[in-house]
């Protein structure tokens, strides 16, 4: 499911990158810093989650992100995320509010500490050493694993330097040829540090 995705995110992104060549007259570029909020879904439940990223763009339409996040799971340490994604912009730099497509690879943290078995998911709790998983867990067990990213959202200019940024993203973490999936809904408030002006219609 993972690799569909991907595949689809980067046959989408290989397609408008041509496109926005032709529109660099347009400069666009900017390094942008935000902060994030939002909610976090895996495995049937829902946590709050809080983090940041640094937006670079290299051309009006095309820039990479790194991105690191807090994910609340409830009684247990948490889980952190982090990763490197490109950008692809879908809108002209005239746009008020531009589209977008990511993909990207990064890493997964999640750990447990005292946890019985129920509430350990099987992409984890298989990992425990033989006998661990049939009692409760009395010390803390740390995971961290590699992941395939791929989301979509809208880059709205409140005024030239301000944006806000809703964003929905799919993070597959990988182990062993099997994956467990983490979907995101979170909200972004930004700063752009402009290398040049560019059209006051757009910012």
């Amino acid at each position: 499911m993972g690799r569909q995705l991907l595949g689809a995110m980067v046959m989408t992104a290989m397609s408008v990158v041509p496109l926005a060549a032709q529109d660099d007259s347009q400069d666009g570029r900017a390094t942008a810093l935000a902060v994030t909020a939002g909610v976090s879904r895996e495995n049937e439940a829902t946590h709050g989650v809080f983090g940041g990223h640094a937006l670079f763009e290299l051309t009006a339409h095309f820039a990479l992100e790194t991105t690191g996040r807090w994910m609340d799971r409830g009684t247990h340490p948490g889980a952190y995320a982090a990763e490197l994604a490109a950008v692809v912009g879908l809108g002209g730099t005239r746009d008020t509010a531009v589209p977008y497509l990511t993909a990207g690879i990064g890493f997964h943290r999640r750990a447990f500490d005292g946890a019985g078995p129920g509430v350990i998911p099987e992409f984890y709790r298989r990992r425990f050493e033989p006998g661990q998983g049939a009692g409760a867990i009395s010390e803390r067990r740390t995971f961290t694993d590699p992941t395939v990213v791929v989301g979509t959202g809208v880059d709205v200019a409140l005024s030239r330097t301000m944006t806000v940024r809703p964003d929905l993203r799919a993070l597959f973490v990988l182990r062993d040829g099997r994956h467990d999936a983490v979907y995101l809904a979170t909200v972004s408030l930004g700063f752009r540090f402009e290398h040049k002006p560019v059209t006051p219609s757009r910012r």
